[in-house]
């Protein structure tokens, strides 16, 4: 009795799509250039939901300390330091409001920025008001605020960029304090900020993981996970998100509809695993021929969609002829003994003025539905609406 042949599958290939996916390129964790924009804008978000707790704890928590400063201190110190925590809790309170709404990527961050220098600042004031010791009671309150400083970056999913910079000024400004005072050469100061490093480093890891988890999320949700590519909501979201930011100036976005010929015929014939690996075929093509610009996804089943944000009709079909091409030229390897041809039948559109995306597609599909019906493995163009 025949058996199928053996199929790489998602398990036995080492280098298989999926498991790219889900393998973290170290890239994203250190820097957030290779982002997407809607992953940016989500991390934004979710660091966003997280600084308007704090902010508003800081806003509460820095006024209570009041009555047992005025307790302590002389009236003159006692009045300084009232102003700098009423000014600091005013920060907080200004912070919490500012983030009641979206503040986009950049915005975020500065904010971020501004909730952490609240508790520097009033540390750094608070040493050279209070010219005590760290061990008084009163001031070893202001001794916690850069361990806590360093330690709220774990809150956030931060980048390793983003976190070791955050760490190095943090500790840069509490070496720059204690060499004021004249206490950096100080064996309680030096172990003070060797615990510092310690609380950055955790800190830091935790961030990572924070994004690593966020990340992975990200992915499985935005992403097919056969093919690696941008799921249909993903792509029609990151196309929509274009189109409004672009308006009337993004009348030259083209897409490019392709539907694997014959493809159920393929899975009854081959196997479904046989299937996967011509849908991992293709996928690697588009992703290949569309490297220098251009966006690929896995529309639904055996059909796939490539968006153009800068093409004409002419170069649009040049393109889809040229993966067209391509594909059938390249047999898809099954096996080591058993390779498949595959064909692919091709819808081009492009935006003409405000059209919606919706549109945009339909008469691609209906490109696609036309070359089809001419017998499919060839290029046909919608027609320009009236």
């Amino acid at each position: 009795m025949a058996t199928e042949p053996e199929v790489p599958t998602e398990e036995s290939s080492p280098a298989s799509l999926r498991e790219r996916l889900i393998r973290m390129n170290l890239p994203d964790l250190v820097h957030g250039g290779g982002h997407a924009p809607d992953f940016r804008e989500t991390r934004a978000d979710y660091i966003r939901r997280r600084i308007r707790p704090l902010a508003l704890l800081l806003a509460i928590g820095l006024p209570l300390w009041l009555p047992l400063e005025f307790f302590l201190l002389d009236t003159p110190d006692a009045l300084l330091t009232m102003i700098l925590r009423l000014t600091g809790a005013g920060a907080g309170l200004v912070l919490w409001w500012s983030c009641r709404q979206d503040t986009g990527y950049r915005g975020t961050l500065w904010r971020l920025a501004l909730l952490l220098a609240i508790p520097m600042t009033l540390y750094a004031m608070a040493r050279f008001i209070i010219n005590s010791d760290l061990e008084s009671a009163l001031a070893s309150g202001y001794a916690f605020f850069p361990a806590l400083t360093v330690a709220a970056l774990a809150i956030f999913p931060l980048t390793l960029r983003e976190g070791a910079f955050g760490s190095v000024v943090i500790l840069a400004v509490y070496m720059a304090i204690e060499a004021a005072m004249g206490n950096l050469g100080r064996w309680d100061t030096l172990g003070n900020l060797w615990l510092l490093v310690l609380v950055a480093g955790v800190a830091v890891w935790a961030a990572l993981s924070q994004l690593h988890m966020l990340l992975r999320l990200y992915r499985q949700a935005t992403r097919d996970p056969l093919t690696g590519l941008f799921n249909r909501g993903a792509l029609a979201r990151r196309v929509r998100s274009q189109l409004e930011v672009g308006g009337g100036a993004d009348a030259g976005l083209c897409v490019l509809l392709f539907d694997l010929d014959w493809f159920k015929r393929i899975n009854d014939t081959h196997g479904h695993r046989a299937g996967d690996r011509v849908l991992e075929h293709f996928a690697a093509l588009l992703q290949d021929e569309l490297c220098d610009g251009g966006t690929p996804g896995r529309w639904g089943g055996e059909e796939f969609l490539a968006v153009l944000p800068h093409g004409d009709l002419e170069r649009a079909r040049a393109l889809a002829e040229r993966i067209r091409e391509r594909l059938g030229a390249e047999p898809v390897d099954l096996f080591p003994a058993d390779s498949l041809t595959v064909t692919a039948s091709v819808g081009v559109a492009c935006r003409q003025g405000d059209e919606s995306l919706d549109a945009l597609v339909q008469r691609a599909d209906d490109a696609l539905y036309a070359a089809k019906t001419a017998g499919r493995d060839c290029v046909r163009s919608a027609p320009v609406p009236t």
